[in-house]
């Protein structure tokens, strides 16, 4: 669990399990752990964790793209297996969550994303054949390919830019992703050179 926020932390990068594994004093080889486990024996939550930890890490290092560490709780496995967000933590090698510039691919998650904002005059009508002409000035917050934020971003030729249709899915609100799109948007302004 994150000691700031009290979640359970959802997803980690392969590089982030080693960070942890290297702060326990935890070694391994190719068959597993090999030495530091004694520092946590007294706990055995902490003890399991990384345990399962250091086999994911190991699973990942033999050339597995993902490794799901899974809490023995009645259907974590099918939520796991079902739902977009699971019920354990992730651990990857490669990129599960991030934003980066749209694609034509994604005109369709993004105007599912946004046509309810649409129907009710809260953003303008973007058909999608408006967003598909004009892909390059969107950016995309994706979890596992699901689009589940968008922005806008718009440069103008006096060196201006406005951010719009900054929207995130309804089940992914609260927990940051707005306003992460937001500075990378911000960020991104700045890095153009717009003022």
């Amino acid at each position: 669990k994150s000691k700031e926020f009290g979640n359970q932390i959802q997803s980690l990068r392969l590089s982030d399990a080693s960070n942890i594994l290297d702060y326990w004093g935890i070694a391994m080889n190719r068959r597993g752990l090999t030495r530091g486990l004694e520092s946590v024996i007294n706990n055995p939550p902490a003890h399991e964790l990384l345990y399962k930890i250091g086999w994911a890490k190991a699973a990942l290092e033999q050339g597995v793209k993902r490794a799901h560490i899974l809490t023995l709780k009645q259907g974590a496995l099918l939520q796991e297996l079902y739902t977009c967000d699971g019920s354990g933590t992730l651990i990857s090698r490669d990129i599960y969550e991030g934003i980066r510039q749209a694609k034509v691919d994604d005109v369709a998650g993004i105007h599912e994303l946004i046509t309810p904002l649409i129907e009710v005059g809260t953003l303008i009508d973007r058909p999608k054949a408006d967003l598909e002409k004009n892909i390059e000035n969107y950016y995309v917050y994706t979890r596992d390919d699901l689009v589940v934020g968008c922005g806008q971003l718009k440069k103008f030729e006096d060196n201006s830019a406005e951010i719009g249709c900054l929207v995130v899915r309804r089940e992914y609100r609260a927990n940051g992703k707005g306003d992460t799109m937001l500075s990378y948007l911000e960020r991104l302004c700045l890095k153009l050179g717009c003022t």
